[in-house]
């Protein structure tokens, strides 16, 4: 069996990570692994100096895998993208395709029809109207242009996977047959994330020495400046009672926003942004925590999201602070995480003392997120739950 992980989005992103994490465990199994992606211009990145996207392709690229990138500018190359995935797939090849974005829809499904390909559709977020296209207040065309093929393409897929029971309930009310439907939630890959890993590289370079330290690791978009106010009002809250605690923020997008609010609130002195940093890095921040905070907006986006950051969390043994909505409820009930009803920051400052000040708890409670994690949450169980659903796609 030969798959082909197709996705709109560059080396470094979330969907490649899971893609990456499901395609360790299948190749082991003696599945043949390739990836198509977006480029990304290291021209640009040595230009810039960001080492650290150098750092996390290269990594990408010593995995051994064929890899190749669309044709740009990606948008407006929908033929000869088309043409390329045509000429390298085979007739009942797997083509592993990450949410029903408009492009890659149209390139996918034209290769399923043309080479008889089994088409996989891989719903791990809602893009459409309700979902991130609402959130990110995107324009009315663009809107409908990430709604319409959610609506019809998993409807023509071998199978699709969803990262959400919501998502679940979205594609049966849309039509797909309940068979064909497999929830395949977010993972971990427990190779790359070791609960024996140190994090003492990390608070040295970082100068947090033994400092309380909260971990929050997001992706900084303009479209979740709510949570990020809700997370800065929170550490707010705590280095009142707790003087030299630290808040260590992790991953990419624009910290304009955060950065000016830490700086109104006073907290210059108890906030690290790190930035986007290769994975390698990222078992290391979080080793390093004593706590990891995640906070989510009452929206239906979120609500039917997975976050990949909870089970990287539950992989390194960490007592997490979270809001109690959607897959995260599920994720870690039983007593694996804290989760926390509504808006108010209070409600999360009081959590996040709880276990700052009750490290056994901590401890007690990052153990069942670990075992937790080890028995549903591990790529190396989902990716035997993901080969249930290329079979269905073959038959």
């Amino acid at each position: 069996m030969h798959i082909t992980f197709v996705n709109h989005l560059p080396i470094g992103t979330a969907s490649i990570y899971r893609q990456e994490g499901l395609a360790r465990h299948l190749n082991s199994g003696g599945r043949s692994i390739s990836f198509v992606n977006r480029r990304v211009s290291t021209n640009k990145l040595w230009k810039s100096k960001d080492r650290s996207r150098l750092n996390e392709l290269k990594r990408f690229y010593s995995l051994g895998y064929p890899i190749k990138h669309w044709f740009e500018p990606f948008e407006y190359s929908i033929l000869p993208n088309t043409i390329s995935l045509i000429r390298s797939t085979d007739k009942n090849d797997i083509i592993h395709m990450n949410r029903a974005n408009p492009y890659m829809s149209a390139i996918s499904v034209s290769t399923q029809i043309t080479k008889k390909a089994r088409l996989v559709v891989d719903m791990e977020d809602w893009d459409g109207i309700g979902g991130y296209a609402s959130l990110a207040s995107l324009k009315l065309w663009e809107r409908w242009a990430m709604d319409i093929p959610e609506r019809i393409v998993p409807r023509r897929a071998d199978a699709v996977l969803v990262a959400s029971e919501l998502v679940r309930r979205m594609v049966l009310e849309r039509g797909v047959d309940r068979e064909r439907i497999f929830y395949i939630p977010n993972g971990v890959d427990e190779e790359i994330f070791d609960y024996s890993i140190s994090g003492e590289g990390i608070r040295n370079y970082f100068k947090i020495g033994s400092d309380p330290l909260i971990i929050f690791m997001s992706s900084f978009w303009s479209f979740e400046k709510w949570i990020q106010k809700t997370v800065l009002q929170t550490m707010k809250s705590v280095v009142e009672e707790v003087k030299n605690a630290k808040l260590l923020l992790v991953g990419p997008g624009n910290i304009e926003f955060p950065l000016k609010m830490s700086k109104q609130l006073g907290l210059d002195e108890n906030i690290v942004f790190t930035g986007f940093l290769p994975r390698r890095l990222i078992p290391e921040c979080i080793a390093a925590a004593d706590v990891a905070l995640h906070i989510l907006q009452d929206h239906p986006y979120f609500r039917a999201s997975c976050p990949m950051v909870i089970p990287e969390y539950m992989a390194m043994k960490k007592a997490i602070v979270a809001t109690n909505i959607g897959e995260t409820s599920r994720i870690l009930s039983e007593d694996a995480g804290l989760l926390i009803d509504g808006s108010d920051s209070e409600d999360y400052t009081e959590g996040v003392l709880r276990l700052l000040s009750n490290p056994m708890l901590a401890r007690s409670m990052g153990e069942r997120a670990y075992k937790r994690m080890r028995d549903r949450h591990s790529y190396r169980v989902l990716s035997l739950e993901v080969m249930k659903s290329y079979r269905r796609a073959l038959d």
